[in-house]
Order: C-alpha cells, then sequence, then structure tokens
C-alpha cells in the first residue's frame, strides 16, 4: 500500500507490526548502513524514502542451513528510512574494522552488507548436544550496523505455544 498526502497540511500515519513487536527505524543514509542492508525475512514493515526491496540469496549452505536466515534474505537499499518490526530487546551496535559480535543465530535481525557473515561453532559436542546453544552461533566482522533482537519470531511463538497435554484429560474427570 502506498499512502501520498496530497493535502497542504501535514497528515499523520500510524504503523503497528502484525505481532507483539517493536518498530525499529534504520536510516540508509547513516554512514555506518551505506545504502545496504541485510534482514532477517520477515522483519520489514514499511519504509519512506528512495528504497528498493530485494531478494538476496546466500548460496553458502552452511551459513544458509546453519546461520538462521536461510537461503534467501531481505535486502532493502536505497536512501530512506526503513521500519524493521523485532521482538524482545533491541541492541544496535556499530563495528568497526575487524571487530567481530558473536550471535545466536536466531537473534541476528540484520546487519549492513559491509559486514561479513561467518559461523562459528557453539563451543564442541558437550555444548552443542546438553548445552541448549545448537551447533553454531553466528559471527559478524564489522564494518557496519549489526541489529540483534532478544527474541526471535520463531522464540516468540514457542513460548506462546500451548504445551501438549501429556496425559489425557479424560482420565481425570
Amino acid at each position: 500500500m502506498i499512502m501520498t498526502n496530497d493535502a497542504s497540511n501535514m497528515g499523520f500515519v500510524g504503523l503497528t507490526p502484525n505481532f507483539p513487536s517493536k518498530v525499529v527505524p534504520v536510516e540508509l543514509t547513516s554512514k555506518h548502513v551505506n545504502g545496504n542492508i541485510l534482514c532477517k525475512a520477515g522483519s520489514y514493515m514499511a519504509h519512506y524514502g528512495d528504497v528498493e526491496i530485494e531478494t538476496d540469496f546466500d548460496f553458502n549452505p552452511c551459513r544458509a542451513c546453519f546461520g538462521g536466515n536461510g537461503f534467501i534474505r531481505q535486502q532493502l537499499k536505497g536512501n530512506g528510512t526503513v521500519f524493521l518490526a523485532a521482538t524482545g530487546t533491541i541492541m544496535q551496535k556499530v563495528l568497526e574494522e575487524g571487530e567481530k559480535i558473536v550471535i545466536d543465530t536466531n537473534c541476528v535481525l540484520a546487519w549492513a552488507e559491509t559486514c561479513e557473515m561467518t559461523l562459528q561453532s557453539a563451543g564442541g559436542c558437550c555444548g552443542m548436544a546438553v548445552g541448549g546453544e545448537g551447533v553454531f552461533n553466528t559471527q559478524l566482522e564489522g564494518p557496519g550496523l549489526v541489529m540483534v533482537q532478544s527474541m526471535s519470531m520463531e522464540k516468540f511463538k514457542l513460548a506462546c505455544a500451548p504445551r501438549p497435554n501429556t496425559v489425557n484429560s479424560r482420565e481425570h474427570e
């Protein structure tokens, strides 16, 4: 939907995501984004200004399968402002050249295209099997903006889903 104000008076538009989350504005003209940001599929909400919404493909099978973002990611290019929907606490960090951050793969929200994404082992066989951290964590190396959410949409859905009933309710009637 495209909204345009043709009136002489200033107008307002309210935005809200379709699930309980926060709206995070990102200025694509920021020197830390440089007009191009990659984000988790489904996080894009809206934009104003000159923004192209494109698809970015990750052909690295390890990163695509274990990096939390799959083979297809959203790419937002241009010189406007985009609005992303994210859950939990949102952290924005500008990484300097060569600076690295390690993130739970489900918590990566968005990152500047100038950042390099790799995977890091989550801590050996014992940590992977019983530590609850999975097989890999995502590592992003600067320069550029990185955005992290404390609770991914997948984790939110699991937290809200009713637990399966392990005992037949008719047995207790």
